[in-house]
């Protein structure tokens, strides 16, 4: 890793860079690069040097679909990440975020009520077959919603 803390930025993004294209050729075993890419991304030294709107711009060109969303979870883009959880079926990850979101907005004027965002979605992928394992889920989210004022 890098051990000068001075080290460009360029360099730093470059080898970001690099480790996403071993990523998609599949040269690298792809734990071993998502490990190297977060220790960059989460390392306090770097922070102010990475471009983080290119990263997430190169990520999601790149199919790097873990780098989207650990990027999205540092940038704090909450829809962003919701909708990443949804597309990929995560349900756990869906109530997961919502609780964690709807934390950080408490006591907050919230615009957004992600718990009814969720309930939306459960019902539109609700089908016969599913009803009985989303089922789980979705008393979660009434839960929440009963719960909130």
């Amino acid at each position: 890793m890098f051990k000068d803390k001075d080290c460009p930025k360029q360099i730093i993004l470059r080898r970001i860079e690099l480790y996403v294209d071993k990523y998609v050729e599949g040269k690298m075993g792809s734990t071993d690069i998502i490990d190297k890419i977060r220790e960059i991304l989460t390392n306090d030294k770097f922070k102010d040097k990475l471009d983080k709107n290119y990263l997430l711009m190169l990520f999601k060109i790149s199919g790097f679909n873990q780098g989207v969303t650990d990027l999205s979870r540092i940038m704090e883009l909450d829809q962003d990440l919701l909708q990443i959880y949804m597309e990929t079926h995560e349900y756990k990850k869906i109530n997961i975020a919502c609780d964690a979101i709807m934390k950080k907005y408490e006591g907050k004027e919230k615009k957004v009520n992600y718990w009814l965002q969720s309930l939306n979605y459960y019902i539109s992928i609700s089908t016969q077959s599913t009803k009985s394992y989303l089922g789980e889920f979705i008393i979660e989210v009434l839960d929440h919603l009963s719960k909130s004022k």
